[in-house]
């Protein structure tokens, strides 16, 4: 396999992993939601399912990108 196949083979597995994780952690944190019970933890979960939002659409762009891997 060329070091270009590799690369691009370590771009798709961390992509994969980016959207599993993001998904996971947003589910996990709106379940998590109704049951805190200060307006803290409410506020971090929020902070936290923004970042989640942020980290799956930053993977989603980076598959748009598929091409243009740089060495």
């Amino acid at each position: 396999m060329s070091t270009n196949k590799k690369t691009e083979r370590v771009i798709e597995d961390v992509q994969c992993a980016n959207f599993i994780s993001a998904t996971l952690f947003f589910v996990l944190n709106l379940m998590g939601l109704p049951g805190s019970p200060s307006a803290y933890e409410i506020f971090l979960i929020i902070v936290m399912l923004v970042f989640n939002i942020l980290i799956f659409g930053y993977a989603w762009r980076w598959s748009k990108q598929k091409g243009r891997v740089h060495s």
